[in-house]
C-alpha cells in the first residue's frame, strides 16, 4: 500500500469538506473570518481524488483513524458509517461515565480537567461520532492523586494497575481505570507519561487545572484552556510522530480555535519548552492541509535548523504511523533546539521491545500507598 505524502495528501483532501463543516458550524466559538485568519473554503461535493483505489482508501483511513470523517458516498459509505455508529456509541458511554465520575470527584473536592479524545471530539468536530477516540483522560492535581483514585472507584471504577512497584520504577504518571459502562480512563497526574520527556518540559498541573474551563460536556466537567489544550496536542502529536492523519486533523482545527491568540501561543509554549515540537506539529498539518489555519499559525512560531530537517523527512518520508525509519523518527526525536533533538534521534530508531507491563498479573500489588505518596513529592 502506497505510504507518500502525495496518498495521504488524497485521503486528506477526500475528508476535507468534513473538517471544514467545523469551522461553518452555527454557533461554533471557532475564528470565522476574524482578522489573522486563513480564508477557509465552503465545502465542496464529495469527489474521490483521482487515482485512489478504494481499497487502500479505506485501509489507509482505518490506520489513519479518519474512517468515521470519509464520505456517505460508494463505495465507502457502509464503513463511514458503521464509524461513526461504533463513535457514537462510544461517546454516549463515555459520557456516562464521565458524568459519574466527575459527581464523585466534585463530592471529593477533587479538581480535574478532562484532556485530549472525547473533549475533541465534541468541541472540534461537528459532530462526536466523527473523531474515534479510545479512553478518557483526565488530569488531576498530583497532591491529589490518591483521592481521586479512591474517588473513581467509589462509583464503580475498576483500577487495572498490578504491578505498583513498576509503577514507581518506571516513575510513570497515569493510571489505568474502566468504569461501569467500559470506558477506560487514563488518570493523569501529569500530561508526560515518561520521566524523562516530563523532566524536560514545563507542563504544570497545578497550573493548567488553575486555568481550566467548564466544558461544552456539561456536567461540571473541565478541560485545558483552549491554548493550554493546543499546545498538548500539538506536542502530543508530535511526540508521537506527526504521521498519523487525524492527530493532524486535530492540531488544524485546534489551530481554528486559537487565531486570535498566536502571541499567547508563541508564550505559553516557550514557557512549556515545547516551541519545537509545537512548530513542527503545525508544519506537518500545513503539509496536508495546505490553505488552513496550522499553515497560517506555523509562521509564528520560531525557525531552526530542525524543523526543516523535520519538513523535508514529512514531504518526502510521511508514513503510517507503524513505519519506522522514516519522517516519524525524526519527529518523534523532536525536542527544545537542534542539538538536543539530534542527540535524541538515536531513540526512536532503535527498535526494541515492549518491558514488563504494570497491567500484567503478579506484580507488586502492595505499593499503592508508597506509589500515592512517591507522586506527591515528585510531582511539585
Amino acid at each position: 500500500m502506497p505510504r507518500d505524502l502525495p496518498t495521504v495528501m488524497s485521503l486528506a483532501e477526500l475528508i476535507t469538506p468534513q473538517l471544514v463543516a467545523a469551522t461553518l458550524a452555527p454557533g461554533s466559538r471557532r475564528s470565522q473570518g476574524a482578522a489573522g485568519t486563513p480564508a477557509v473554503p465552503r465545502p465542496s461535493p464529495h469527489e474521490a481524488p483521482r487515482g485512489l483505489v478504494p481499497a487502500a482508501v479505506l485501509e489507509m483511513a482505518r490506520v489513519h483513524g479518519v474512517m468515521a470523517l470519509l464520505p456517505d458516498d460508494a463505495p465507502w459509505g457502509d464503513h463511514a458509517r458503521e464509524a461513526r455508529r461504533e463513535g457514537l456509541a462510544r461517546y454516549v458511554r463515555a459520557l456516562a461515565d464521565l458524568r459519574a465520575a466527575q459527581g464523585a470527584l466534585d463530592a471529593a473536592g477533587v479538581g480535574a480537567a478532562l484532556v485530549k479524545g472525547v473533549v475533541l471530539a465534541r468541541e472540534l468536530y461537528p459532530r462526536p461520532d466523527l473523531r474515534p477516540f479510545a479512553d478518557a483522560d483526565l488530569l488531576v492535581s498530583p497532591s491529589r492523586l490518591g483521592d481521586a483514585l479512591e474517588a473513581l472507584e467509589a462509583v464503580g471504577g475498576v483500577c487495572l494497575v498490578k504491578d505498583w512497584g513498576l509503577m514507581m520504577r518506571l516513575a510513570l504518571a497515569e493510571i489505568v481505570l474502566t468504569l461501569p459502562a467500559g470506558t477506560q480512563v487514563d488518570l493523569h497526574w501529569s500530561l508526560v507519561n515518561r520521566p524523562g520527556p516530563r523532566q524536560a518540559l514545563g507542563f504544570r498541573s497545578d497550573e493548567l487545572l488553575a486555568r481550566a474551563r467548564k466544558t461544552v460536556l456539561g456536567h461540571g466537567l473541565s478541560t485545558l484552556d483552549d491554548v493550554d489544550a493546543f499546545v498538548h496536542v500539538a506536542w502530543h502529536c508530535t511526540h508521537n510522530g506527526a504521521t498519523r492523519l487525524l492527530w493532524l486533523c486535530d492540531v488544524e482545527l485546534a489551530a481554528r480555535r486559537i487565531m486570535e491568540s498566536a502571541d499567547e501561543l508563541v508564550t505559553v509554549a516557550a514557557a512549556t519548552r515545547t516551541s519545537l515540537a509545537v512548530a513542527v506539529a503545525l508544519d506537518r498539518a500545513a503539509l496536508v492541509f495546505p490553505q488552513g489555519a496550522a499553515a497560517d499559525l506555523a509562521g509564528r512560531l520560531p525557525p531552526s535548523w530542525w524543523r526543516g530537517l523535520s519538513k523535508r523527512c514529512g514531504r518526502f518520508l510521511f508514513a503510517r504511523p507503524p513505519g519506522r525509519r522514516s519522517g516519524r523518527a525524526v519527529a518523534r526525536a523532536t525536542r527544545q533546539n537542534t542539538v538536543s533533538s539530534l542527540l535524541a534521534l538515536r531513540v526512536p530508531l532503535v527498535t526494541h521491545e515492549d518491558g514488563p507491563s504494570v497491567l500484567a498479573e503478579n506484580g507488586d500489588a502492595g505499593g499503592r500507598a508508597d506509589y500515592v505518596s512517591w507522586v506527591k513529592v515528585a510531582g511539585r
